[in-house]
């Protein structure tokens, strides 16, 4: 009996040290993704969701969409307290990228991402340009046939510069040339690497070029209002006072770009409070367990006890020779715990592009924790019975 309640303490042990280890490093984790750049600006910045319009065709339905888009958009800009608009199919998060495909005349297969912008886009989302220059609306061949591409698609292609290149598939493209080159961003969320990506301001030079296209079912375009007042609800309110009067009964869908971002990550947030409220559950279980074996063990040697404060032994003294198989039973817990807690937490982790680094001390603070939280407990009892 006594070896079989040793055991089920070395599991209640091993149990708290494993859930105390597994919330220390998702809370770091989400630390991690909280706290990392993403490369483009996403503070106060409104999201409004242009109806889908009706149309004939993928093309048309684009075109249409940032015509229908293009009013309001010219009447947010002449807000004071909004610092600048921009048009687009997609930003982040949203899977609304065309996910794209072409083979090249060396018979290399690239895969990208494809976004369609206006000559706003890169300001309005801070894009650090390295190369060349960003979308200009006096200039009809940026609109026609150039993009600008990242980083990640630079080395897809194996460029060494970018301006004036042009891409070259087995179909044929129609005349483009790339104008400017950006720092990789994140426009999926860190889950993900970041993909080989380009930006156009038109779809018509490129989608003849490729073997392979793929879409969401909400491509119409979504217009992005950077607002430079603190006052995000009335500022709001009078966006939608200008939808009203542009477009009426047509729904003002809106949401901000920071909340976006943070609802990717709302399970893992959950997940993390469940396994926090599991961790405290298990502290109380062990500490409880451990009382209650302290007190047994205790209570049945009362008299070698008594023999031995008679010969002049401390309460700590009696308290330490008694607690030597627990102490035992602690270690096992904390030996088999940390190696299963590290490939557990490492599996859940390789679901991130993004990785927080799982420290040696993450492994001592949940030791400390584990062993203050219930050795509190047995030795504050334990005393109690001796005194």
């Amino acid at each position: 009996k006594q070896g079989l309640r040793l055991t089920l303490l070395g599991f209640q042990f091993f149990i708290s040290i494993f859930l105390i280890t597994c919330t220390l490093i998702m809370y770091r984790q989400m630390k991690t993704i909280e706290n990392h750049e993403l490369g483009i600006n996403h503070t106060a910045i409104l999201q409004v969701n242009v109806p889908p319009p009706a149309s004939q065709g993928l093309g048309d339905f684009i075109n249409k969409g940032f015509e229908y888009g293009q009013v309001f958009k010219t009447e947010v800009q002449k807000m004071s307290e909004v610092e600048k608009v921009s048009m687009a199919t997609s930003i982040y998060g949203d899977n609304t990228w065309f996910s794209a495909g072409f083979d090249t005349p060396e018979d290399k297969n690239i895969e990208f991402k494809i976004n369609i912008v206006d000559e706003d886009f890169a300001d309005v989302f801070g894009l650090d340009v390295l190369e060349g220059r960003n979308f200009l609306a006096n200039i009809p061949s940026d609109r026609t046939g150039g993009f600008i591409l990242n980083e990640s698609m630079r080395t897809a292609l194996g460029w060494d510069s970018v301006f004036g290149n042009s891409l070259e598939s087995k179909r044929g493209f129609p005349e483009n040339r790339a104008i400017g080159l950006v720092s990789d961003f994140h426009f999926e969320s860190l889950y993900r690497d970041i993909s080989p990506a380009i930006l156009v301001m038109a779809h018509d030079n490129f989608f003849p070029g490729l073997n392979m296209l793929m879409m969401s079912d909400n491509m119409a375009p979504k217009i992005f209002v950077k607002i430079q007042s603190k006052d995000l609800n009335a500022t709001v309110a009078k966006i939608n006072g200008i939808w009203k009067d542009l477009y009426g009964s047509d729904p003002f869908e809106y949401s901000f770009l920071d909340d976006t971002i943070a609802k990717q990550y709302t399970k893992d947030q959950s997940l993390r409070t469940l396994v926090s409220i599991a961790a405290i559950l298990a502290i109380i279980i062990a500490g409880l367990g451990l009382f209650a074996m302290a007190s047994l063990t205790i209570a049945s040697r009362i008299k070698e006890i008594g023999i031995r404060k008679v010969l002049g032994a401390t309460t700590m003294e009696i308290s330490m020779l008694f607690n030597k198989q627990f102490l035992r039973i602690t270690i096992i817990g904390i030996v088999v715990a940390l190696p299963v807690s590290y490939y557990m937490m490492q599996q859940w982790l390789n679901d991130f592009a993004i990785q927080t680094e799982i420290s040696v001390w993450i492994f001592l603070l949940a030791i400390a924790i584990g062993i203050l939280s219930v050795s509190y407990t047995h030795l504050a009892g334990s005393m109690n019975i001796f005194l």
